[in-house]
């Protein structure tokens, strides 16, 4: 809905609604028929020395070797069909005004909104998946929501007749499980045209987005993954600089963070469109983008790195981080056998480069035709 109030005022109401539902499906091994078909019945179970049992079989080592037929594949196999969706709603007003005050080089003009909106997603797995079903590999479940709130608001105004300055302002809240992450944030940019052909412009502004919301609401699931046993390498040895020989296979258990706080960055620009010719113009601009905070799961080699300093004495036991990575570490009579991990705010991403872009444009009397060539050039990440 759209309108004019009070002669000046534009407005502007809108209600927004996306959705989106799959059904994603590949084949997996069945763990017991896979045991079956290829170790025979189970016979009973060894106990070792720190009481830990064993399953005992008879199997046959050249059925290990042999091809599988496709009659005996179907048997073991069976297809995980999982059923996501997601959805997204907003309801926003905004307000404009083309001359809300005027300065002496024109008017001022404004723009303002205000939105709601609520996110939600469901995995919806194959409940197969969520146990210890098919062979090596045990998913997790995922699934909430958030609502959010925004409120912003823009300036343009020429400061003379070859200068103009735009400013814009936000805050955004998210509400969720208890939480609350919000942020204020800006943006600033200033262009100016010293011959009509000309416009040099720059830019800085900074920016946030709340965490997907898989990486705040993931249920528990395990998988299979490997780390190199610092803790063992470094005991019988001490001294070694080369633990590669003490390479493990490891479960993975991995679980969803709702303490995530929003991921931040900055970024400013600086550049020129030149425009000899009505139809025709060239720009040229230098970008420089820093995010900080974003959202990665913790290295497994980081916790086992620690796990082995903490162990070994290198860092204080009772300190914060031995007592978590200690505590994310399973060992079976010594030996590493699982590690814990979640997603933190532990990582930060740099980019800067430039952009060039020419565009020429012809009338015919076969029709407009429009050419282009556009160039970036990574100059860091």
């Amino acid at each position: 809905f759209s309108g004019t109030f009070a002669s000046d005022w534009d407005y502007e109401a809108a209600l927004s609604h996306s959705q989106y539902k799959a059904r994603i499906g590949w084949p997996q091994i069945v763990a017991a028929r896979a045991n079956a078909l290829f170790l025979g019945p189970q016979l009973g179970e060894y106990e070792d020395e720190d009481g830990n049992l064993f399953p005992i079989f008879d199997a046959d080592p050249s059925r290990l070797y042999r091809p599988l037929t496709r009659q005996e594949y179907d048997s073991i196999a069976a297809r995980t069909t999982y059923h996501p969706k997601s959805r997204t709603d907003t309801l926003s007003l905004t307000l404009r005004n083309a001359e809300l005050f005027a300065l002496p080089a024109g008017p001022v003009g404004f723009a303002g909104v205000v939105e709601f909106g609520q996110q939600s997603y469901d995995l919806n797995p194959d409940p197969l998946a969520t146990q210890f079903y098919y062979y090596s590999w045990k998913d997790s479940d995922g699934h909430g929501s958030r609502n959010r709130w925004a409120a912003a608001a823009e300036v343009r105004a020429p400061l003379h007749e070859t200068v103009n300055l735009s400013l814009a302002g936000r805050y955004d809240q998210y509400r969720y499980s208890g939480n609350a992450p919000g942020k204020f944030t800006y943006s600033a940019g200033l262009e100016w045209r010293p011959i009509e052909s000309l416009l040099v412009r720059g830019s800085y502004g900074t920016a946030f987005r709340a965490a997907d919301l898989h990486y705040v609401y993931a249920g528990i699931g395990n998988d299979e993954t490997s780390g190199i046993d610092y803790y063992s390498c470094l005991s019988d040895d001490p001294g070694a600089s080369d633990c590669s020989d003490y390479e493990e296979g490891l479960i993975r258990t991995r679980e969803g963070n709702r303490d995530l706080e929003p991921e931040t960055s900055t970024s400013w620009t600086f550049g020129a469109v030149w425009s000899p010719i009505a139809d025709f113009d060239v720009s040229v601009g230098y970008f420089d983008i820093r995010m900080r905070d974003q959202v990665q799961d913790i290295s497994v080699g980081e916790i086992l790195r620690d796990e082995a300093s903490c162990r070994l004495g290198g860092l204080d036991p009772a300190s914060p981080t031995c007592v978590d990575a200690i505590s994310r570490v399973t060992r079976i009579g010594g030996r590493l056998y699982g590690i814990y991990v979640n997603p933190i705010n532990v990582a930060r991403e740099n980019t800067s480069g430039v952009d060039v872009s020419a565009h020429y444009r012809r009338s015919t009397p076969f029709g407009d035709f429009r050419f282009g060539v556009n160039h970036s050039w990574v100059r860091e990440h």
